[in-house]
């Protein structure tokens, strides 16, 4: 996405809060604000996402680097140490933005200069280019100081005698491997430099984010010298950061364009809603092997998770054409199976898999339904890739031995404790659930249904025995009906039902009995559900967790892990849920057309000012429940981004025209339409 803003004393927090984020295919990342000064201790120029040890390592935190004219330095780095900002280089930045890389602009007397960011697609390289603007007959040295953490992105580095300070000089430049366990860190220029070896540690560096969600935020790093470059106006120096030794066929200059060529290939020229989520989805991806590629749950923290790659996959893969990327996916999720079972969370190797939850197998089973929805002409190809695990992940439910799980005489299932999370809400403090739901969630069964109703529809596709995959279905939508359908100002329905009782309160997971292509709930139910949901869950950014009346809804997701965690799904908005949403409202809505063009005019602040705040051009996490719905959480969330991008693209296919309204309207988008749920709830029934 191409963002660009220029800096005043009313654009200066915001850059300071805003955030860029580049990644690559091997899961590698460099990450900052606009500001180019670091507030989390996830951001910095090189996280290398290593096989061993297994995990993503920031190596190179930031620069301080400065010009040097005339014997007089003007520092353009910036740093947070307690009560002070040092260097103070904001003073003298101008522009900020991304292009096809972040860049930021200084004006530094009479002349400028202007410092890009580029991560190279396919190695752990990240090359940082400087050019000066403004002639002069002047001297300009440009002085670097690199920075460095080596250490997980979880953890924070702290001056030490363990550390190695001896530096080798290599081909254009020096290299350094401060621990043993780590890679070298090679650092070039092709341009005629200098470097002086001045080993020292920075102590005390600040990490405001850090010190808001309650973690430790002080650091220290790693300097081993400063790089010495003469400029000239007009032509780019590049310094190179890389786990690898650059040689004289790999001049940073040619790398240099080629990404540039690259990224003009992805990026296309036409810069729509479409084409921004496209392009963000596609950071997502990595690649194992050749055949196996996985999708990072979240950026900056979180890893590959099976539910979240299950649920994000359909849109970033199927409704992007990307499909040869999804395949290997669904590879890498059939490979890691155990039992028929598919983790929750992909570790390093077949040993580390964590396999704590109900429900990522049943979201398997739906994408690979997705699948075959958007792409018909892939059923030979499923039946070869996918039938034998759907058909062994079947048998796993049905084994409680294997799954956890229990299924009653009805075909409604159930499983969990006091003490466990097996679903997606999932958020415990001191080992005790936020938001209980063993017994039968409502979401669970609707998806169990779904996997049943689609895995009898695929054995009559492969002419297979129907009976070994059946369920009493229609036994299954009557108890389901009995346990679970209450009512409110509405019919809706309760969120779990256990030991005879149903917790009513008012959540997004009944939407799945509604939503998925096999709902379980009756049809003349379908309006009501969607009408509560959107009476009282529904804004602008996604669905709250919770509805606002209730006693235990937190309308701010703030604070400490704990104060964040009493939040997390109780009033928090999640953007996934808006896939779901979509789908109940396309195939529930009394007047489909009509109600999609509401929800679209009134997502549109999801689509156009989130997209231009916290991470820029991605969509977060979660929002806060109450208005004005601040970002929290990730800046990047897969199947926030996914779950859109499928909105969309259905939007787009089974309403072309509304789409098409729409999405001109964004290009003028000014100011919150004057539509509400209130518009929207007409059209429902």
């Amino acid at each position: 996405m191409r963002y660009h803003t220029h800096v005043s004393d009313q654009t200066l927090q915001a850059i300071q809060n805003n955030e860029w984020l580049e990644t690559n295919i091997l899961g590698d990342y460099s990450s900052s604000t606009l500001s180019f000064k670091n507030t989390r201790k996830y951001h910095g120029l090189l996280i290398a996402n290593l096989e061993q040890p297994h995990g993503r390592h920031l190596l190179v935190s930031t620069l301080e680097d400065a010009i040097i004219t005339n014997d007089i330095t003007y520092e353009i780095s910036s740093r947070e140490h307690e009560n002070i900002v040092y260097p103070d280089g904001l003073k003298h930045l101008i522009s900020t933005g991304i292009t096809y890389c972040p860049q930021c602009i200084y004006t530094l007397d009479d002349i400028q200069i202007c410092r890009e960011i580029m991560l190279l697609g396919d190695q752990n390289t990240t090359l940082v280019r400087y050019t000066l603007y403004g002639a002069n007959n002047k001297r300009h040295t440009l002085r670097i100081r690199p920075l460095l953490a080596f250490r997980s992105i979880h953890k924070l580095s702290t001056a030490n005698d363990i550390l190695r300070k001896d530096v080798e000089t290599v081909y254009n430049g020096f290299s350094i491997k401060p621990y043993e366990s780590l890679p070298t860190l090679f650092v070039q220029s092709f341009d005629p430099h200098s470097f002086i070896y001045t080993p020292n540690w920075y102590y005390a560096i600040e990490y405001p984010i850090e010190k808001e969600r309650g973690y430790p935020y002080k650091e220290d790093l790693f300097v081993p010298g400063e790089l010495h470059i003469d400029l000239q106006p007009y032509a780019p120096v590049i310094i190179s950061f890389s786990t690898k030794l650059l040689t004289t066929t790999e001049n940073p200059i040619i790398l240099w364009n080629n990404e540039v060529i690259r990224h003009q290939q992805i990026n296309s020229s036409e810069h729509s809603i479409t084409t921004t989520l496209y392009n963000a989805g596609e950071q997502l991806f990595t690649t194992i092997s050749k055949e196996n590629s996985n999708i990072v749950a979240g950026y900056h923290w979180f890893d590959s998770w099976g539910r979240d790659t299950c649920i994000s996959l359909p849109g970033l893969s199927f409704c992007t054409n990307n499909i040869e990327l999804g395949k290997k996916v669904i590879k890498t999720a059939i490979d890691s199976m155990r039992y028929g079972i598919i983790p929750n969370i992909f570790g390093g190797n077949d040993k580390s898999h964590a396999f704590n939850c109900i429900d990522t197998s049943l979201w398997f089973i739906w994408a690979i339904q997705q699948f075959m929805l958007t792409e018909p002409q892939q059923q030979e190809w499923i039946y070869e890739n996918c039938w034998s695990a759907i058909k062994s992940i079947i048998t796993a439910y049905r084994d409680p031995t294997i799954s956890g799980c229990t299924i009653d005489e009805s075909g409604l299932i159930a499983a969990g404790t006091p003490i466990t999370q097996l679903t997606w809400m999932d958020a415990s403090i001191n080992g005790i659930p936020v938001t209980p739901r063993n017994g039968y969630p409502v979401e669970i069964n609707a998806l169990w249904y779904n996997a049943l109703a689609f895995s009898g529809y695929l054995a009559k596709l492969y002419k297979e025995p129907f009976d070994t995959y059946y369920q009493p279905l229609d036994t299954m939508r009557q108890a389901f009906k009995e346990r679970f359908l209450t009512k409110g100002i509405y019919y809706y329905l309760g969120d779990v039902w256990n030991n005879n009782l149903l917790d009513t309160s008012i959540r997004p997971n009944q939407l799945f009995a509604i939503s998925l292509p096999f709902p379980i709930l009756e049809k003349e139910y379908h309006a009501d559900v969607l009408r509560t949901v959107t009476t009282t869950l529904l804004t602008p950014y996604g669905l709250r967790t919770l509805d606002p009346s209730n006693p235990a809804y937190k309308g701010i997701c703030e604070g400490s892990q704990e104060e964040r965690d009493k939040a997390y799904h109780q009033g928090t908005v999640w953007p996934w849920l808006l896939g779901a949403y979509g789908d109940a409202l396309l195939q529930s809505a009394a007047f489909p057309e009509l109600a999609l063009q509401q929800l679209l005019f009134f997502l549109t602040p999801l689509f156009t000012i989130h997209l231009e705040e916290a991470g820029i051009g991605f969509i977060s996490e979660i929002f806060d429940g109450d208005s004005p719905h601040l970002p929290r959480g990730c800046i990047a969330q897969a199947w926030s981004i996914g779950e859109c991008i499928r909105l969309l693209y259905r939007s787009e296919k089974e309403f072309p025209t509304v789409f098409k309204t729409w999405k001109n309207y964004l290009a003028s988008y000014k100011e919150a339409p004057l539509y509400d749920t209130t518009t929207l709830t007409r059209y429902l029934k």
